[in-house]
């Protein structure tokens, strides 16, 4: 159980800082007297919308970013943000049996994530679009228009951590290893002068 939380942690902690590395052109400063830490939770929701469209970013497509009204071009980023996480998800799961799980938690915990990241910090800017508006455009373009996107959130992570899972050695099949010898224990009486 605490190796599947860290393995999540480390996911997370990856999408975010990548999210965050790509998105450091968009503005927080829509929103209304920022509390130091609505500020942060604002670039974690920067951070993570950046990573909700791997597929159309790579294609050219631009990402919408609500609090400052910037759109992103991002290229292949998100695309090579999922699949650290899921490098990381394999690092630490170190067999293809324990990636998948981890990296499907993963995939839906990031977008649960930005759901409530926008819900937090959306209501709190001065932005044209409603923040309802814009989580029903958002998950409707994810889910309808470019379901691709949203096939990419899930399974990037877990293609690239199977793979890097199944580097790991496997022990063969052919005989069992011996177990090592124990070793041999005397009393004190028993040893010679």
């Amino acid at each position: 159980m605490t190796r599947i939380l860290l393995t999540l942690l480390l996911s997370l902690a990856i999408l975010v800082g990548f999210g965050a590395a790509v998105s450091d052109a968009a503005s927080i400063s829509g929103m209304k007297n920022p509390t130091p830490q609505m500020a942060v939770i604002a670039v974690v929701f920067n951070a993570l919308a950046t990573l909700m469209n791997p597929i159309s970013s790579a294609s050219g497509g631009g990402t919408y970013m609500p609090i400052g009204g910037e759109v992103l071009y991002l290229g292949f980023w998100p695309i090579i943000a999922w699949i650290l996480a899921g490098l990381g998800i394999g690092l630490m799961a170190g067999e293809a049996r324990a990636t998948i799980p981890a990296a499907l938690t993963s995939s839906a915990l990031t977008y649960i994530l930005w759901i409530m990241t926008s819900i937090m910090v959306l209501p709190a800017v001065q932005s044209t679009t409603p923040w309802e508006l814009y989580l029903a455009q958002a998950t409707g373009h994810l889910l309808l228009q470019a379901p691709l996107d949203f096939l990419a959130i899930l399974t990037l992570p877990a293609v690239s951590s199977i793979t890097l899972a199944l580097f790991e050695p496997i022990p063969s099949a052919g005989r069992p290893a011996a177990p090592p010898p124990q070793p041999v224990r005397r009393r004190f009486w028993e040893y010679e002068e």
